[in-house]
């Protein structure tokens, strides 16, 4: 698909290219990022391990540092009043692991034959006037400033101008790869601009899932269960055997506003999400152990949840912008059979804060995005705190931020609901136009809805340079 639409955007190119000079300006980036951490709960678990207990999830045991590079390059090309081009190509962040180089978190092979490192291909065709549009190709997209999506997908897009108000829609596929395996949603919007920084709008999206959200829910339940056996249930071999599928349905209705008022900024998003999904485990019998485990079955769920995400941020002097955020992700619990699950299902998010819970900052704004549940095994998550903005020039800004974390309903190891809390700063200083060093630093103190306590450390040092600047 991915293909078809580049060779479709070259061809339009070409046969309208005699009517005007083309106009083209483009961008190389370069960026290097040391990383080190400590202490991170373990999620992610092997299901196929020796034992049937997994004892060590949610414990503060994986340690990781690395040293990424990343390259990219960017062209924008006017072909005619009414058809413009945009381009990008990026090598995704390359590190060892292993013994084994990867970009994209697979190895770089891989990575290079699904994607060529082609990340942007899309036409612009436009009224002279700017009253109509349509886009086609691949780029990335932000629905709900990330709260729903933040990520690369190919499709097409309309829009109309309506005097200070603006209607677009989109039908996406998400996904890197250039056949992308991810199912499509479709997204509308409806905005209103006061002037040239703030706006407002209100927009409807829904989702076709057809196992990716069954299948996370359900080994979610079978990572619980594991980690939680009793010793009466060692020898329940069905909780080995049982893989998920199934599909899912969601939709969702919401508002975004991105406000400058007199020395204030305020920027968030509200999302109401609705759907049904239906999650069916059945247990793999094709492997000698198995044989005779049962399935744990099926189960309808009505989906139901809410999220936000605001932040205010004000000028106070010269250099200071003192500030607040506040974030909500509902949470729940999927125990196998039906009913109301109320955990924040999102498709491809992006959150840049708090930098360490959510393994932002530096690093990860170059990464892939994860579908996943909100929060940790889906409770989902409440966090606020201050931020603090200092910027004496041009050249030097600094970021402070504090957090107090809660899950949204209680644990699976108890009914604690305290995440923690956690301290970021980053700073970064650019010496001239177009070269940037940063350094950033957070710690996530463990709280009552882990089993162990620990702190989680993370420090990342970082070089950017673009030319041209």
């Amino acid at each position: 698909m991915q293909r078809a639409l580049a060779g479709a955007v070259a061809a339009a190119a070409l046969v309208v290219a005699p009517a005007r000079a083309l106009e083209a300006e483009g961008r190389v980036i370069g960026a290097v990022i040391g990383s080190v951490e400590r202490g991170r709960p373990a999620q992610a678990m092997d299901l196929d391990a020796g034992t049937l207990r997994l004892d060590g999830w949610l414990r503060p045991t994986e340690d990781d540092a690395a040293a990424y590079v990343f390259a990219a390059a960017e062209a924008d090309v006017r072909v005619a009043d009414w058809l413009s081009l945009r381009f990008g190509a990026d090598t995704g962040l390359i590190r060892e692991r292993d013994g084994a180089v990867e970009s994209g978190g697979r190895p770089i092979g891989e990575e290079a034959s699904a994607t060529l490192f082609l990340r942007t291909a899309w036409a612009d065709v436009t009224a002279p006037d700017g009253a109509f549009g349509l886009g086609v190709g691949r780029r990335a997209v932000r629905v709900a400033e990330g709260l729903l999506f933040d990520e690369y997908a190919t499709g097409i897009e309309a829009y109309v101008g309506l005097g200070d108000f603006a209607l677009s829609a989109g039908l996406w596929v998400p996904g890197r790869d250039l056949s992308p395996e991810g199912e499509p949603f479709v997204v509308g919007e409806l905005a209103y601009a006061f002037d040239f920084l703030s706006r407002v709008a209100v927009f409807a999206a829904m989702h076709r899932d057809s196992g990716e959200t069954a299948r996370a829910l359900g080994e979610q339940l079978v990572v619980e269960r594991r980690a939680t056996l009793s010793p009466a249930d060692l020898g329940d071999a069905h909780l080995l055997c049982n893989v998920a599928d199934g599909e899912a349905r969601p939709w969702w209705i919401g508002a975004t506003a991105d406000l400058v008022l007199e020395g204030h900024t305020l920027r968030g998003a509200v999302l109401a999400g609705r759907g049904e999904a239906r999650v069916d485990l059945a247990a793999d019998r094709s492997r000698p152990l198995c044989r005779a485990a049962r399935d744990l079955g099926s189960a309808d769920l009505d989906l139901r949840a809410l999220a936000a995400d605001v932040t205010w941020r004000a000028r106070a002097g010269a250099s200071l912008w003192p500030g607040a955020f506040a974030l909500y992700h509902g949470g729940g619990t999927f125990d196998g059979g039906g009913g109301t699950y109320t955990s924040f299902l999102s498709i491809d998010p992006y959150s840049d804060r708090p930098v360490v819970f959510f393994d932002a900052g530096l690093a990860a704004g170059y990464a892939p995005r994860a579908h996943r549940a909100a929060g940790v095994a889906g409770r989902g998550l409440v966090a606020a705190g201050p931020t603090l903005l200092f910027s004496p020039d041009a050249a030097l800004e600094v970021h402070l931020l504090a957090a107090a974390l809660f899950a949204d309903a209680p644990g699976p190891l108890g009914d604690a609901r305290r995440y923690g809390e956690e301290l970021d700063a980053r700073a970064t200083w650019r010496p001239t136009e177009g070269l940037a060093l940063s350094a950033e630093a957070g710690a996530w103190r463990l709280g009552d809805f882990f089993p162990e306590e620990g702190t989680v450390w993370q420090a990342r040092l970082g070089l950017r340079a673009e030319w041209p600047p």
